[in-house]
């Protein structure tokens, strides 16, 4: 009896589950299906491999992705239609599920980007655990906008690569502790 974030029971159909995340199931379906859906097409339009991107060990990233519960119990759901045992993380798994999607075991966010330059467009980016935020900010910040941008244009250019809980205060802050501030 470990102490795991899914219920006993082994995958039921989607069916089982009438949340208001359907949607999620004919997804996770179609997925199994075809190979190169149109959002897999997109997510590899903009980011081919965004682990490498940030320079960091896949095994490693998907390994702390697994030891972080939130993150878990939204792979388990998604993957299996398991919930997890917290009440509190249960519904919140439930509210959120819909946002994710899990690929060669790594849990991908669904961020839905503006039209701005192009058209407004959907993709995936990683789910970034928490021992990995800090790497996550400085490669943003310091290696790929050298340039020191301004706050609008580097919180766009995290939005296209990365996601965790409180990504966009995490960023203001470092942009604020940085120094660098676009002078007009």
């Amino acid at each position: 009896e470990g102490a795991t974030v899914s219920v006993g029971e082994p995958p039921a159909p989607p069916e089982s589950a009438s949340t208001g995340t359907e949607a999620l199931d004919p997804e996770y379906e179609a997925d199994a299906d075809d190979e190169t859906s149109e959002e897999e097409e997109d997510a590899e339009r903009v980011v081919t491999s965004p682990v490498d991107l940030f320079g960091l060990d896949r095994e490693r990233f998907v390994a702390e992705q697994k030891r972080t519960p939130w993150i878990q119990a939204v792979i388990a759901f998604v993957e299996h239609g398991a919930l997890a045992l917290n009440a509190q993380l249960r519904v919140k798994v439930l509210q959120m599920a819909h946002n994710y999607v899990v690929r060669d075991g790594m849990l991908l966010r669904k961020v839905h980007l503006k039209a701005r330059a192009g058209p407004a467009r959907s993709i995936t980016v990683p789910v970034i655990p928490l021992p990995f935020v800090e790497s996550v900010l400085h490669y943003c910040h310091s290696d790929v906008f050298a340039a020191h941008v301004g706050q609008t244009k580097t919180l766009d250019k995290v939005r296209k690569h990365a996601y965790w809980h409180g990504w966009q205060k995490d960023v203001i802050e470092r942009y604020r502790t940085s120094g660098h501030y676009s002078k007009g």
